[in-house]
């Protein structure tokens, strides 16, 4: 199974890390509803979640699959 990072390390970084780079995401009204559900859930900022989801998913891309990394890369592959 290929080593994923644990989505606390990804999602709790400190916000004066190297990140200096803004991303803009469009979403409808029902997955912004979703994403602030999730992110209330965690106690999380929603840019937490959705950076944790993005990293997830390329990393995924980059390691050696296995069948949980296949069917996480496959499940975003739904969203155009």
């Amino acid at each position: 199974m290929s080593e994923l990072p644990d989505p606390e390390d990804l999602a709790g970084a400190p916000t004066g890390d190297a990140r200096s780079t803004t991303l803009q995401v469009l979403l409808n009204v029902e997955e912004l509803d979703e994403l602030e559900r999730v992110a209330a859930h965690r106690g999380l900022s929603k840019s937490a979640v959705a950076r944790e989801a993005i990293l997830r998913l390329v990393r995924a891309e980059e390691a050696p699959r296995s069948a949980e990394d296949r069917r996480l890369a496959q499940d975003w592959q739904i969203y155009p």
